[in-house]
């Protein structure tokens, strides 16, 4: 990323011509921006469940998956939806939970803006679908006809509420040192928040570099302008942890699914 635009342009088209891939190297993200990720979830998901639950969706919404903490088991079992499922007709989905257990966070938060400056897929959704014309049938395809467009509307707004976190919470742990047993007074979980929110930060600048990149390559190819429609959307990000499986299990972390 270091290298002038048109050479990075260049070197993704080689790439997406070619093997298919590439490796994104001189990003300017900090090496410590990774490492504090990595450690500042390892102290998240090593608690017992009653701290990790501080920040699970079901004490603050009343239902699991939402955003913050969810627990193996939990999600998952997920039908196929009508409009991006490769699988054969025939081949149906397996339905499991999910194994894994993770912290879900929804960028961006809207509770902070007046009402009226909502985007209207949260403010109304029911108008949203119909002033949408066709595309309501494929946004209510996605859940198989189960949900009322009023139904998705009200989770639209939980999507996009203010991210669950977890408390700051001090607690003892015994270490032994030099045959002396001695009681150390450490901060659990109070760097998670800013720790994951300067990761996300930087890898979404990161990637609205890449989404230039790629505009370049697409408008270079189709011989006109290309811009992706980037800026109103919500985006997902998923600290995950995967426990051991039996090699026979089956199981995945996450079950079957598609990323519509």
């Amino acid at each position: 990323m270091m290298w002038p635009e048109e050479k990075v342009v260049a070197a993704v088209q080689a790439a997406s011509n070619g093997p298919g891939f590439f490796y994104l190297m001189n990003h300017g993200i900090p090496l410590a921006v990774f490492e504090d990720a990595v450690a500042e979830s390892y102290v998240f998901f090593h608690p017992e469940v009653e701290k990790k639950m501080q920040s699970s969706s079901l004490e603050k919404f009343g239902k699991w998956g939402v955003k913050g903490y969810n627990t193996p088991g939990v999600e998952g079992a997920y039908s196929k939806d009508l409009v991006t499922d490769v699988r054969p007709e025939g081949e149906q989905a397996t339905k499991k939970l999910n194994t894994r257990e993770a912290h879900v966070a929804r960028f961006p938060e809207f509770e902070q803006h007046c009402g009226v400056n909502l985007p209207l897929y949260v403010r109304d959704y029911v108008r949203f679908l119909t002033e949408t014309g066709n595309h309501s049938d494929n946004l209510r395809s996605f859940f198989d006809g189960k949900k009322t467009a009023d139904e998705i509307g009200e989770a639209a707004k939980l999507f996009f509420a203010p991210n669950l976190w977890p408390a700051q919470v001090k607690e003892v742990q015994q270490q032994e040192e030099t045959m002396k047993k001695r009681k150390q007074q450490i901060t659990a979980m109070d760097k998670f928040r800013p720790v994951v929110t300067q990761y996300y930060s930087e890898m979404t600048g990161l990637a609205n570099r890449m989404f230039a990149v790629y505009e370049k390559c697409l408008s270079s190819t189709a011989k006109k302008e290309v811009k992706f429609p980037r800026k109103n959307g919500m985006t997902t990000f998923n600290l995950a942890r995967y426990a051991c499986e039996p090699v026979d299990s089956g199981n995945f972390g996450i079950s079957d699914h598609t990323d519509w």
